[in-house]
């Protein structure tokens, strides 16, 4: 395609088109989540007003963003396409950033059973038994009563709910994820432990080997899990909850062994003023 010149007014048109009405014209399912919506041919992904975030992998944007990740399109394809005069008309514009009113976080209500939370960590995941159990226990999983997806939930030193990361119990297609809104990712899903140690997992379905037989333990290490948190919304809360100073032992467990976070998240923690 050959090069196309944008004026200023036609790339702030392309980005102030309403995603939801857009994607509706278009002809893509949506589920309503709260203030948001999910797409029916993807879950991990949230649209609302004209900005989309995709859960899984941690990353989001406007409208020309949105049809370059998931339509193929290069940015003059995404912009025509935005300016359309059919869009034009039968998608509104989003005016003006709103001021974002932070909803109350919930935690989503539980199913009577954790059937499918154990069949699914267990047999799929294989999660230690004796570690799901005592996380279930705890209050740290259980399985939602809507759609029936693993909760995990982090909690402050004082054992109150703050935060919530919910993900689907398929085996098979693809996944969902997904923060509960208004969670506080400075505690997200944590072991507090009492000794100078801190383990960071990548996500709650990762465990390292040495975690289940040590925290139950006296003088365990603290575990903190990511779950999809970004800078500036540090998981710290667990840590700085019980402790005065800054982890003696910082230790990693990613998806890919050997690797480090994304996102600079490894010089992030260990720059941090922990006190």
């Amino acid at each position: 395609m050959p090069y196309i010149h944008f004026t200023e007014a036609q790339k702030l048109q392309a980005n102030a088109v309403d995603l939801v009405e857009f994607l509706r014209f278009k002809g893509e399912p949506l589920i309503r989540e709260g203030s948001e919506y999910r797409l029916g041919s993807n879950h991990s992904v949230t649209v609302r007003d004209n900005e989309w975030y995709d859960h899984a992998a941690e990353k989001g944007g406007g409208p020309v963003t949105f049809l370059k990740e998931f339509y193929g399109m290069n940015y003059a394809e995404a912009v025509l396409a935005l300016i359309d005069k059919d869009v034009s008309e039968l998608c509104p514009q989003v005016a003006a950033p709103r001021e974002k009113v932070k909803k109350p976080f919930e935690l989503p209500p539980a199913n009577d059973t954790n059937r499918r939370v154990f069949a699914y960590l267990l047999k799929h995941r294989h999660l230690d038994r004796d570690v799901l159990t005592t996380f279930v226990r705890q209050g740290l999983v259980y399985e939602d009563q809507k759609y029936h997806n693993a909760v995990f939930v982090g909690m402050d030193k004082d054992g109150t709910p703050r935060h919530a990361h919910k993900r689907s119990t398929n085996s098979q297609g693809k996944t969902f994820r997904m923060t509960a809104e208004g969670s506080d990712f400075r505690f997200a899903f944590n072991w507090p432990g009492s000794n100078n140690h801190l383990l960071v997992f990548e996500a709650p379905l990762i465990c390292c080997p040495s975690f289940p037989n040590s925290m139950t333990a006296p003088g365990q290490s603290t575990a903190m899990w990511r779950c999809a948190a970004r800078p500036p919304s540090p998981c710290w809360g667990c840590w700085s909850g019980a402790h005065k100073s800054t982890p003696s032992t910082l230790r990693w467990t990613t998806t890919r062994r050997g690797s480090l976070p994304r996102g600079g998240w490894r010089s992030w923690y260990e720059r941090k003023d922990w006190r």
